[in-house]
């Protein structure tokens, strides 16, 4: 049984079925200064095909949007966000290879934005990619384990936006998820949630290197 802060709230997003995974993905609205909040409550479905099969799913009370690879590029639409973002960016993710993401943020950290990322230490080691990828950026990274040291996961899938706005879901920041996996995205506007969300982003952090 949901708590009530997680019963169906009355917003909607426009989902498309049956979709070919060949068919082209129609970009998302660009967003160039009408700030995080609009940004984010002016993601579209923008299927791709042309006449999609067209179901409602409702969202939790305080989401802004849903995305999901099926039907959308989720890499625009964070980059989308990421290009909103004032002051700080606080991204905890399993995985991170993806280098259109990365420039995104290295743009905003070069506009005065404090950009933190947390990546799982195993999959660090493990990826030359992920290595050198990030042996480029301008911005603060570090490696962490799970609860239980080596062999354990840091696998959290999580970016908080000016301490104002949280992205969480499947979605890791590569291109596997970008282009080959069903991944989902969910965008949220809650403030105790995202307190929440600070402090656990914090404490990983301090215990990180």
């Amino acid at each position: 049984m949901l708590s009530e802060s997680l019963k169906p709230g009355k917003s909607f997003v426009n989902v498309g079925r049956n979709l070919k995974r060949q068919e082209r993905v129609r970009r998302l609205p660009q967003f160039r200064s009408s700030g995080l909040r609009e940004a984010a409550r002016s993601l579209r479905i923008h299927p791709r095909r042309e006449e999609p099969v067209i179901q409602q799913i409702p969202l939790l009370e305080n989401s802004l949007a849903a995305v999901f690879t099926r039907t959308d590029s989720i890499a625009e639409a964070i980059e989308n966000l990421v290009r909103n973002a004032t002051h700080s960016i606080d991204a905890a993710l399993y995985r991170f290879n993806n280098q259109r993401l990365a420039q995104a943020l290295s743009a905003a950290h070069k506009d005065g934005v404090r950009i933190r990322l947390v990546t799982d230490r195993s999959k660090y080691e493990e990826s030359p990619e992920t290595r050198n990828l990030l042996s480029k950026v301008p911005f603060s990274f570090r490696s962490s384990y799970g609860l239980d040291g080596d062999g354990s996961k840091m696998h959290h899938k999580f970016v908080l936006f000016d301490n104002s706005l949280l992205l969480t879901g499947s979605y890791n920041w590569t291109s596997a998820s970008e282009e080959k996996n069903f991944e989902n995205l969910l965008v949220l506007q809650a403030p105790k949630l995202i307190e929440t969300y600070r402090k656990e982003f914090e404490a990983i952090w301090e215990a990180s290197r």
